[in-house]
Order: C-alpha cells, then structure tokens, then sequence
C-alpha cells in the first residue's frame, strides 16, 4: 500500500516500455510483449483488490483515480498498438470487463466502497467497447441502447446522478452509431435488418427510462423528453420498413398502421401499472393520423387511397377506445382538444 511507490513504479515502467517500443519494436516481440502487458496490467489491478479483500489498512492508498483508471488506459494504448484484429481486440475488451466484473465482486464486502463500484464503472466500459469492435451498427445500437436504459435506472435507484447521466449518455451515443452508419437508406430483408432492431431498442429504451423515472418521482419534463425519444424512434422503425419495403402509394398507411399497436401498447401497459404519463404519449396517434392523411392527400389526390380506405378506420377506431378508456379513468387533462381532433379529422 506504498502511494509513492506503487505510482513510481507505474509511471516508469509506462515510460520506459514506450521508449523501448518506440526505438526497438518489432513484430517478432509481439507474443513477448502481450505476455509482458498481461503481467503488467495484472499485477497493477489485482493488487488493490487483495488488499482490500484482506482489509489491510494501507487500502486507502488505491484510491488513486491514476492507478485505477490509469492502468487499463496505458494497457489499452499499448494493446491498441500491437496490430492485433478487430476480433482479437474484442475479445480482450470482453475479457477484461469479465475481470473487472469479477474484482467487483471481490471486493464488494470490503470496507471500501468506492473500489467496487470504480471496478463495475471499468467493467461496463470494456464491455460497451468489445460490442462494436465484433459487431456492426445494428447489434452496437442494441447493447447500448439497453445497457443505457439499465445504467439511469442503476443510477435512479442508487441515487447517483452521474450514472443517470452516464445512462442518458450511452443512449445517445447508440442513436449516433446507428444514424452515422447511414443504415436507414438501406432496405434490406422487412424487420430483418440492420436498422429496424437498433431503432426498437431505442424506443424500448426510451420506454424504459421513463417509466424509470415516473418511478423514482423525477419531474414530468423529463419523462416528456424520454417518452418523445421512445415515440420517434419508434416512428422512425416503422417509417424506414415502409419507405424500403413497399410501394410509395401505401407508405403513410403503413406507417399509421405501425402506430397503431404502439399507442394501444403504451395505452394498456399504463393502465396496467398506473402510469397516466405513458397513456397519455398513446395520444400521440392523433397527430401522425393527421399527417399521414394530408401526406396522402397531397400525394395521391384522395384521403383514402390505397390501404388508408382500411387503415385511417382503424386508427380512428383505436384513437376513440382510448380516449374512452382514459375518460373514464379521469385522465382528463386536454380532453376537449384530443377529442376535437379527432372529430376534425373524421370531418375532413
């Protein structure tokens, strides 16, 4: 548990195996160095675990954020720079999230809490990395998506709101992967592709989150944001299937009929769990009924062209249940105007 020594013999080593690889590296060395950087990382993580496990009194020593976070850094750099596949790095990621899982768990009785939760924080991280360096876009948006959706409900409960935020955090990031991939302009096989399952984790995800939060008490602004990400998303699955999988005169109608089981889902899992925020944002098939009917107007010259002539029915039909539903429920908040546009819209 010697701070200055421990850190002395970290940096040194660092520097000085850097400055050796800079002037000396070849390929020939590589399975020596791997062995070296496995010892090295080894020796620098499990010893902090021990003596926490032992409970030796110098534990306040490891501490450190440098060693902590310092020596998978350096051991990912170096690791990074060996040449190594993208397999084989992902493999090593995976490995040391398991280890880092695994020293989490040792040291979870210990009376130092910051050490386990400093080990799952690195645990998690390794594992979010393995994910795309294996899989492409879709499968990354996925892991990410949830384990963003799992992470703010960790930080919920534990009341940390840097997890919360780290939470928020991956779920964006897994809607930039898949939006960088440029997958929605690809149609591939209907629902099985590369966007459609990344974009229903997001707006599963999003779900989550802020049925979390409706839990937890947190302020009906935020569930509003979550549950505007789950419904765009959600709207974004089914408006890419129908834009790539079927003809241009039965887009919007398709598009509406995928809302359809959306809000009923939103609308009975609410009622099922108390939740009058989710039966609320069920509302939100009023709104693309409309747009879906001028699109189609606009395009096609008539209302209830192509599928809508048994789509629109149907959509109005749900729209209306719910409605009745929520009434009698005494979800009343912005009754008349709900009520009127649907009215407006069977009028027009």
């Amino acid at each position: 548990g010697w701070r200055s020594l421990n850190l002395l013999g970290f940096f040194l080593t660092t520097l000085f195996g850097f400055a050796w690889a800079l002037e000396r590296y070849q390929a020939a060395f590589r399975t020596d160095i791997e062995i070296f950087l496995v010892l090295f990382f080894l020796l620098f993580t499990l010893a902090p675990a021990l003596l926490a496990y032992y409970r030796k009194p110098a534990v306040s020593a490891w501490l450190d954020g440098t060693l902590l976070f310092g020596v998978p850094a350096v051991a990912a750099a170096a690791q990074g720079t060996l040449g190594y596949g993208r397999g084989y790095l992902a493999l090593s990621a995976f490995a040391a999230g398991l280890y880092y899982l695994g020293l989490a768990a040792l040291t979870r009785s210990s009376e130092n809490p910051v050490l386990p939760r400093a080990f799952n924080t690195l645990a998690i991280t390794c594992l979010t990395v393995a994910v795309p360096l294996h899989f492409g876009a879709g499968v990354t948006t996925v892991f990410w998506a949830l384990e963003g959706a799992a992470v703010l409900a960790f930080g919920l409960h534990q009341k940390r709101p840097l997890a919360i935020v780290a939470g928020v955090a991956i779920q964006l990031l897994a809607a930039l992967r898949l939006l960088d991939a440029g997958l929605p302009l690809h149609g591939q096989a209907p629902f099985w592709n590369a966007f459609f399952p990344g974009a229903l984790a997001l707006a599963l995800a999003g779900a989550i989150s802020a049925w979390r939060l409706h839990r937890h008490g947190k302020g009906q602004a935020f569930q509003a944001i979550a549950l505007g990400w789950a419904v765009v998303w959600w709207l974004l699955a089914g408006w890419n299937e129908a834009t790539a999988q079927a003809a241009l005169r039965h887009r919007d109608a398709l598009v509406l009929l995928w809302m359809v089981p959306g809000s009923l889902s939103l609308e009975w899992i609410g009622a099922r769990i108390g939740w009058s925020a989710g039966r609320y944002a069920a509302g939100v098939l009023w709104p693309v009924a409309l747009l879906a009917l001028l699109s189609v107007t606009a395009s096609q010259g008539h209302p209830l062209a192509g599928a809508m002539a048994g789509i629109l029915p149907l959509a109005l039909l749900a729209g209306y249940w719910m409605l009745h539903r929520q009434q009698l429920d005494g979800l009343s908040a912005w009754i008349e105007p709900r009520h009127l546009a649907g009215f407006w819209m069977v009028m027009l």
